[in-house]
């Protein structure tokens, strides 16, 4: 593998785990808020 596919390959990864990351976050606000009422940060 060359030094571009390498770099490409990590900023994929570092793109996916970003996207992966939000999206489980907001699964947990979808079942934090019915439980105490909050809403997000405002």
């Amino acid at each position: 593998m060359t030094v571009a596919g390498v770099l490409s390959h990590l900023r994929w990864k570092g793109i996916h785990m970003v996207e992966e990351t939000a999206r489980h976050a907001g699964h947990l606000d979808t079942i934090r808020e019915p439980l105490d009422g909050r809403k997000g940060y405002y």
